[in-house]
């Protein structure tokens, strides 16, 4: 069956992006039909707070020059901003250009390479620059041809356990090691849309451009079915772990976010703190669960048929008692 709800979502994501390229004008009249591509005051905040604590990390000292209380505070932030971005991913901004050293590329655009310890691929070069995207997304900036000489061609000898690849038919895969000319994996995406677990798929890599790392997006459509059928990976244990229902709403939650409202009291000021402190604080409603009246009215029924067939259910009965707690509940 045809998920039409789903493909409208995703016509809406793409009038989204191409909104974003277009002249003020065209975009308010976009957004006139599409209301649902404004960006709401809560993203705005969410995205205030997330450059916050990214400057907040910029301003801890560099690995040799740290104490102890460096450590902490960058595991504290980073744990914030983990949080942070996984209500919905941030948009990258560009970078400013750097000037031409009059230096001759040894890469074309579309190359993957190794850059400064990071997985990049070169998707643009204009006046003697290079634009690099990593592998997770993250655009770098711009780079002229003298300091990417200090760069490399990606080879899949770069490649580690866990490492999205893509063979040449368009697989989207999660490497596990290589065999003579063959890599193996643990989980693999065909481009029928397919996962496959463990199974004796194998992509060859005579050629340097028959495997490449994923792109973000790639890498996101693979984990993504992954979760659809029940699997996400263990990047700790390198294995595939089955996915556990996880309470909607827990502790670790209620911590965060009661340290990040102390937090930002010393950061803006009283309107402002109010205003993002709200946000804060309305997630919770948004992500705890409450059964509706509609809901509470048909399991009465429900009972009351059950009963009368002299069918008592002492479960049903509890949980009812508990969901009107619940529905009453501030």
């Amino acid at each position: 069956m045809i998920d039409y709800k789903k493909l409208y979502e995703d016509l809406v994501d793409r009038i989204k992006r191409m909104a974003k390229a277009q002249p003020l004008v065209t975009k308010k009249a976009i957004e006139m039909h599409f209301p649902e591509i404004v960006e709401s005051e809560d993203e705005k905040i969410r995205k205030e707070l997330i450059a916050e604590v990214k400057e907040q990390i910029d301003c801890i000292p560099a690995p040799d020059c740290r104490d102890k209380e460096d450590d902490k505070a960058l595991k504290r932030l980073g744990k914030w901003l983990t949080w942070l971005e996984k209500h919905k991913e941030e948009n990258l901004n560009a970078h400013p250009k750097l000037l031409n050293n009059g230096v001759k590329s040894k890469f074309k655009v579309g190359d993957w390479v190794v850059y400064k310890n990071d997985i990049c691929q070169i998707v643009k070069r204009e006046e003697g620059c290079n634009k690099l995207i990593t592998n997770f997304g993250i655009e770098k900036e711009l780079i002229n041809e003298r300091n990417l000489s200090t760069a490399r061609l990606w080879t899949i000898q770069d490649a580690k356990a866990g490492d999205v690849l893509v063979a040449s038919d368009g697989s989207i895969f999660l490497f596990k090691n290589t065999i003579d000319c063959a890599c193996k994996h643990y989980v693999a995406l065909t481009t029928d849309g397919v996962i496959k677990f463990n199974e004796g798929l194998e992509h060859y890599w005579e050629t340097s451009i028959a495997v490449h790392p994923a792109t973000k997006e790639q890498s996101d459509l693979l984990f993504q079915k992954m979760k659809e059928t029940g699997y996400e990976w263990d990047a700790e244990h390198k294995q595939l772990k089955k996915i556990e229902p996880n309470p909607s709403w827990n502790e670790e939650d209620e911590e965060i976010i009661n340290k990040i409202s102390i937090a930002i009291a010393a950061i803006y000021s009283c309107s402002t703190a109010a205003k993002v402190e709200k946000w804060l604080k309305s997630l919770k409603e948004r992500y705890t669960w409450k059964p509706s009246e509609h809901q509470i009215a048909s399991l009465k029924a429900a009972i009351n048929v059950m009963n009368a067939s002299k069918c008592y259910d002492s479960d049903l009965v509890q949980l009812l008692k508990d969901l009107e707690k619940l529905y009453e509940k501030d």
